[in-house]
């Protein structure tokens, strides 16, 4: 396109094509290193905008099982004591301390999981079941303490064995007892309905506490996932794991209490109600209206003789009782007949 100017001798030229910048030389680094300069794409794909996280995009290669106290664990399963300290770091608890009980081919583990704000709710598992090493000990009372926590959760599909046929067993034997406990306290309704009776006090259940000299600390459970180049055996799963402690915390032994406080309370009080509903009327007449009840019922022809009941000679319990009656309103004869 050609504009002319008013002199002749300019001319102005204008177009849609514009020369390319030539490439600046690339910048040395901060520390005087020069960067190498990034490849060029293969023709016909376009390089990829935005920033590229170092290091993205590589792959992970699986280790493979490792064994921790004789148990082969691959990289997806986890052993009781970690998922434990999982789920004291998911609730914002404190780290899980673990007490040695016992030594030799018999040893038991002690696991004490805190609470930050009371004491009372400090929740302790310790199995009845004693092991031949501390590692095994610790983890089935890790095993306790999860079917505390996470009784109802499908952990199997995480765990190794031996603890994962241990864990289905004891699930297992747990709903059972739930199941037979709901049957009797079901009974025990029906029966207290048919035939009510005044409950007995039962004294309160001592909760067990480890004393200073049978146990001592053991830190927080490290060498249980300690890798071992030694093969062990490998242990056999556990049948009825349960725990040396009826009551996980004291809290909960209070509770307990107090729970069968309020039912033995609740039982007296519909007992003494029922007493209440089922006491006899009591009926107020005047002597006219029994003499005129007498003559209707035809009882008249019974106090004839009364000449015979003169001369009576009574004791003196018996004039005490005599005595009462007439103030309850009995007359003198009929209390001397009876």
């Amino acid at each position: 396109i050609f504009f002319r100017h008013p002199l002749p001798t300019d001319v102005i030229v204008m177009g849609r094509d514009k020369p390319k910048p030539e490439p600046e030389a690339a910048k040395p680094a901060k520390g005087g290193k020069q960067s190498a300069p990034e490849p060029a794409p293969p023709e016909g794909q376009k390089k990829a905008k935005g920033h590229r996280q170092k290091g993205a995009g590589t792959i992970t290669v699986d280790k493979g099982p490792v064994e921790r106290g004789g148990v082969e664990v691959q990289s997806w399963q986890r052993i009781p004591s970690q998922m434990v300290h999982e789920h004291c770091q998911k609730e914002k608890r404190p780290k899980p301390m673990y007490y040695t009980k016992g030594g030799g081919n018999s040893c038991k583990e002690e696991l004490v999981l805190p609470d930050p704000k009371n004491k009372e709710k400090d929740l302790r598992f310790c199995t009845v079941q004693t092991f031949p090493t501390k590692v095994l000990a610790k983890e089935h009372s890790a095993l306790l303490a999860l079917l505390h926590l996470q009784g109802t959760l499908p952990l199997e599909r995480k765990l190794p064995e031996p603890y994962r046929t241990t864990w289905l067993l004891a699930t297992e034997e747990r709903a059972q007892q739930q199941k037979e406990a709901f049957k009797k306290a079901k009974e025990d309704r029906k029966a207290a309905k048919a035939a009510p009776a005044t409950p007995s006090p039962e004294p309160a259940p001592a909760s067990a506490k480890p004393g200073p000299a049978e146990a001592k600390p053991c830190g927080d459970g490290a060498e249980g996932g300690a890798v071992t180049d030694r093969p062990r055996a490998v242990p056999a799963p556990v049948a009825g794991l349960d725990s040396v402690y009826r009551h996980a915390s004291r809290k909960e032994a209070s509770q307990e209490v107090i729970a069968r406080r309020e039912e033995r309370n609740r039982k007296r009080a519909a007992i003494d109600s029922a007493r209440a509903r089922n006491t006899d009327t009591p009926v107020y007449m005047s002597t006219a209206m029994r003499a005129h009840l007498e003559g209707v019922l035809g009882l008249e022809d019974l106090f004839e003789d009364d000449d015979e009941l003169d001369g009576f000679e009574l004791t003196d319990a018996q004039l005490a009782t005599a005595t009462r009656l007439q103030g309850l309103g009995f007359q003198e004869r009929h209390v001397l007949r009876a």
